[in-house]
């Protein structure tokens, strides 16, 4: 029996079977089923990767090499409700002068209301989500990286969030130190993270932390304070005639740090030259111009004098302002000598700041200038009556000049050797003067990829967090009165 069909009917596409698809062309069955599990396999068994940081939030998938979004929280987005914006946050808190701002809590949580940073919290997640990631939160877990010294509250308020607005199955915390040691290639390492509110020294071996972190106050909120003192006070001094100083906007102020902040090399400022001396142009509404020798001042005093506040005894700081070089020092000279040893062969500078031209170079050279002068003794520490004293390290030899140009070095594998051959007849076991033994370890530093790389390797790899949180477990602690975190940690 013929059918026919009307002009205005569609015609159906051939049967195909749910279970055989049609192949793409030149793709072959097998090749077909590779690529149908590993797509399965991304959608449902690799977790997401969220570093979730006082003034940033990156998101991204497991085993990339870097986080689909970098969503800042100074955004007005996130604090806006029904054109009503929140003023209990840490974020719309301005002095009179534009200073603060910009991030989501600070150290100080007197100040801060972990209410209104849970709804910033799922406010910003859920733009990841739906703009950025497009996948449900109810089938994935998340690994969580936290910076080091989190406070427990702001850790707890975080969790609460996502576990009550995502339904998320559970969460993996992972410490940011110990990924940003793992995407550099090495299993042990010193990480100095210079942060936001603090920079930190975690040392890291095999993998894991020893001891607690060191840190001090010199971070790049400092950084940006002395950056605006620096500009208020030129615009002040070139132009007496203004009324009153300018305010300038955070937003402009952090472009000005990225493009024209940069080091010195040495310890003490060189002479300036033609070319240090020539005024450049800051934009308006700053409308001063400053010479180039004078844009390394505010990582100067900020990262490497004595210290940053008035005292009478600038030689004797407090704990929280001493200056970099000294606090990666202390935190070697507080490790057993093991650690030490494979720490301070790979010393990993992260963090905002660090982005500074030259600052991750003058660091080392100060910390191999304090191991060369103070040694490792720990202060206090008496000698037995007749035991050799170690002998006085040579004076290091100046640096090869090229065509009146000093050698540039790289920061990663710096050549520190002076020499490493043994005499049998010298003394304290051949060591000739002025050459380094074979083996002894040296002073240098090693680049990062960062901490959201670390954890995208380790997502990739199936491995697990130190911390595994489940949804129903951690409500039910934090209902109870608890922090919902293990014991500890």
């Amino acid at each position: 029996m013929a059918t026919t069909t009307s002009g205005n009917s569609y015609r159906l596409p051939p049967r195909t079977s749910s279970l055989n698809p049609p192949l793409s062309p030149g793709i072959t069955p097998a090749r077909q089923a590779q690529l149908s599990s590993s797509s399965y396999s991304h959608h449902t068994e690799d977790p997401l990767i969220f570093e979730i940081g006082s003034r940033l939030l990156r998101a991204g998938f497991a085993g990339e090499s870097a986080p689909r979004c970098v969503l800042e929280w100074s955004n007005e987005v996130f604090w806006c409700r029904e054109g009503i914006v929140w003023t209990g946050g840490a974020s719309t808190t301005r002095d009179e002068d534009g200073r603060g701002g910009g991030e989501l809590w600070r150290g100080d949580l007197r100040s801060v209301e972990l209410g209104v940073v849970e709804d910033v919290v799922e406010r910003g997640v859920r733009m990841a989500y739906n703009k950025y990631l497009l996948l449900d939160s109810k089938l994935k877990r998340v690994m969580i990286v936290t910076p080091p010294l989190l406070p427990t509250a702001v850790l707890t308020s975080l969790l609460k969030s996502l576990f009550v607005h995502f339904q998320m199955p559970g969460i993996m915390l992972l410490s940011a130190p110990t990924m940003a040691t793992l995407s550099a290639g090495t299993r042990s390492a010193l990480v100095l993270d210079l942060g936001w509110e603090e920079s930190t020294a975690t040392a890291i071996y095999e993998l894991r932390p020893v001891g607690q972190p060191h840190r001090t106050r010199r971070a790049g909120r400092l950084l940006r304070d002395f950056w605006r003192d620096l500009l208020l006070t030129s615009t002040t001094t070139s132009s007496s005639s203004t009324p009153k100083k300018p305010k300038i906007p955070n937003t402009q102020l952090d472009d000005i740090i990225s493009r024209l902040a940069w080091c010195r090399k040495h310890t003490h400022p060189p002479t300036p030259t033609a070319d240090d001396s020539t005024p450049i142009a800051l934009p308006h509404p700053i409308s001063t111009r400053l010479p180039f020798s004078a844009l390394a001042d505010p990582t100067e005093k900020c990262f490497f004098a004595p210290t940053t506040v008035p005292s009478s005894s600038p030689d004797y700081p407090d704990d929280d302002d001493l200056a970099l070089p000294r606090l990666v020092y202390e935190a070697l000279r507080g490790v057993p000598v093991d650690v030490r040893a494979a720490c301070m062969q790979r010393i990993i500078i992260v963090g905002g700041a660090s982005q500074v031209v030259g600052l991750k170079r003058r660091i080392i050279d100060e910390v191999r200038l304090l191991v060369e002068r103070e040694g490792w003794h720990r202060p206090g520490g008496r000698r037995r009556s007749g035991a050799p004293q170690p002998p006085t390290p040579p004076p290091p030899p100046p640096e090869e000049e090229q065509g009146g140009q000093e050698k540039e070095v790289s920061y990663e594998w710096r050549q520190e050797d002076r020499g490493g051959a043994l005499s049998p007849g010298s003394p304290r076991g051949g060591l000739e003067k002025g050459l380094r033994p074979a083996g002894t370890p040296r002073v240098r530093g090693l680049e990062s990829m960062g901490a959201w790389v670390g954890a995208s390797l380790v997502a990739g790899m199936k491995g697990r967090g130190t911390v595994e949180l489940e949804r129903e477990k951690f409500l039910q602690a934090v209902a109870g009165g608890g922090t919902g975190l293990p014991v500890g940690y």
